[in-house]
């Protein structure tokens, strides 16, 4: 049996019971033979065949390969001809280019036969991997023999490999290679001391990613490796480029703080979600008629900034608050309406700030700037920008106040008289009727045209350090900033069932504290981890809470955590 635990994104770490033993996933397995001892930290070995143990208990993939383990025999190459799927009890070989339209035949290790041949060839292996991730029980794992490296194997785990073995450690042994962290060198030393070193190696990097993926940051780590050779920044950018779906549906709405240090961080599957829920999801309020486009901060969330204390003091100068819609101009997000910052992963990313934006990044925030003037109801553009400014003339603003520097009293005095003069003949809203506007757009952004049902007539009132959003008295959801999302309440929950929208269905039972995917009978395919959600029977809503995966997975998960109700 394979228990599941704590999940990054495609990666899983789980406990698989091999016979007697209970084995931690991710791991490697170590090739062992009458002339080849393992490690003194292994905890799998493989043998001839194929054959995988551990303390006595054994299990052998028959066919995995026809003879040894590599190098001692050719690597496998792609089968044109046999079945596609060899199940065989709790193993399943996959091999051969035809994989079944449905879910694959019910195994705890899926053995990607042809791995160390698909390495080769990454937009293949791509595919592989983000099938595998749409087809395959939650409660399984992947093995991917004979392509493992120090250098490569965070990029395996992040796509989804649970097991990989110390095949390329023999290998590059043999060959007179050093492995390492960043790749590998000539070396003058013995097989003997070269292979000790290769698998020290390869043991260390697992745990080192395996630290990464408690953090949840083992993507940031993977894109600091994909750049450890083409064939590793190949296979990061086929998954990120052609296999979004398959791997968002697996990205939580919460996460830890990360490094945007490199290139592949625009096509970060969240920072993808971000740019497609602003261009599907996201409207402006309709009482703010100036849009004010600024520059981002170091600090996160950005009001507190001293950078943006002093461009929300110049708003206030200019009496133009209420009416003034304030847009962050940043890379790898490209736009934050400032009622979003604090959502993931708006106030949870760091970049290195030079001033110099390439053209995708300039792309990215053009279009989102435009979109949401196209769906705003602006009169008036201000832009109070440093070198983006470049980038936005498109857009013909009505004034520009940032210059080389956007927190120079001068530029601070042009942007508070440029709001004055851009706000004459406009009508003033309170900033109540304005907090329950932005509050408004985020619920859109969020539970998209749900949100918009759960908004309707809402008025507010301040809680103790939330915000307690109400309809006829009564409240249905609330907004603390360190979440940066809406948290439902019961009414709240029977306005979202009412619209259809992320609703767990249940089967008669009465919510308490957890439900478990056992008694979920259909979920919203929208639903992913972190988000709030109704929990029904029929049409009776019976608790709210937060979902712990994603609404496909609780579907297809046989045990495990789907809500955490709220009290």
């Amino acid at each position: 049996m394979l228990e599941l635990g704590e999940r990054h994104w495609l990666a899983k770490a789980a406990t698989w019971d091999f016979g007697e033993a209970k084995i931690e996933l991710p791991n490697v397995a170590y090739f062992t033979s009458p002339g080849v001892k393992p490690p003194e930290y292994a905890v799998l070995t493989c043998g001839p065949g194929g054959a995988l143990s551990h303390s006595g208990s054994t299990l052998s993939p028959d066919g995995l390969y026809e003879g040894m383990l590599p190098p001692f025999s050719p690597m496998p190459l792609l089968r044109e001809d046999g079945a596609a799927i060899d199940a065989k009890g709790s193993v399943c070989l996959l091999q051969g280019k035809g994989w079944p339209d449905g879910p694959l035949p019910d195994a705890e290790l899926y053995v990607l036969v042809n791995a160390a041949e698909l390495w080769k060839r990454p937009r293949e292996l791509a595919r592989r991997l983000a099938r595998f991730s749409d087809l395959a029980p939650c409660e399984s794992a992947l093995y991917a023999p004979g392509c493992a490296t120090p250098a490569n194997l965070a990029l395996l785990l992040y796509c989804g490999v649970g097991l990989v073995d110390d095949t390329l450690a023999h290998v590059a042994a043999a060959s007179g290679i050093s492995m390492g962290h960043e790749g590998s060198l000539p070396s003058e030393e013995s097989m003997d001391d070269l292979l000790a070193h290769n698998r020290r190696e390869l043991h260390s990097e697992l745990k080192k990613a395996l630290r990464y993926m408690k953090m949840g940051r083992l993507r940031e780590y993977a894109e600091y490796k994909a750049g450890a050779g083409p064939l590793s920044c190949a296979l990061l950018r086929h998954v990120d480029l052609r296999h979004y779906g398959s791997v968002e549906a697996h990205v939580p709405l919460e996460g830890p703080k990360f490094r945007a240090n490199t290139r592949a961080s625009l096509t970060r599957p969240d920072v993808v979600r971000w740019h497609e829920r602003i261009m599907e999801r996201y409207r402006p309020p309709e009482a703010a008629k100036i849009l004010l486009l600024i520059p981002c901060s170091a600090r996160k969330p950005y009001s507190l900034s001293r950078t943006h204390a002093l461009f929300r003091s110049a708003i206030q100068r200019s009496g133009a608050g209420g009416v003034v819609h304030e847009v962050i101009v940043t890379s790898p997000l490209g736009a934050v309406p400032r009622e979003l910052e604090s959502f993931y992963p708006a106030r949870h990313y760091d970049i290195p700030v030079t001033g110099d934006w390439d053209r995708e990044e300039r792309h990215r925030a053009l279009a989102l700037v435009e979109h949401i003037v196209k769906v705003g109801s602006y009169s008036k553009i201000v832009m109070h920008l440093d070198v983006e400014a470049e980038f936005f003339r498109a857009l013909d603003a009505d004034a520009s106040t940032g210059g080389e520097d956007a927190t120079s009293a001068k530029s601070l005095d042009a942007l508070a008289a440029a709001l004055k003069e851009a706000a004459k003949g406009l009508e003033r809203i309170s900033s109540r009727q304005r907090e329950v506007a932005d509050l408004a757009g985020l619920a859109r952004f969020q539970f998209g045209e749900a949100g918009d049902s759960l908004m309707r007539d809402c008025t507010t009132r301040m809680g103790r350090g939330h915000v307690q959003i109400l309809k006829g008295g009564e409240q249905v959801a609330s907004y603390r900033e360190e979440r940066g999302m809406l948290s439902l309440a019961p009414a709240g929950g029977k306005i979202l069932a009412e619209s259809g929208g992320y609703c767990v269905k249940i089967d008669d039972f009465e919510p308490k504290g957890t439900v478990f995917v056992g008694g979920v009978l259909d979920a919203d395919k929208d639903i992913r981890a972190g988000d709030d959600v109704a929990i029904m029977h029929g049409t009776e809503v019976r608790a709210v809470g937060v979902a712990r995966m994603s609404g496909p997975e609780m579907l297809r998960c046989k045990r495990g955590e789907a809500v955490k109700t709220r009290r």
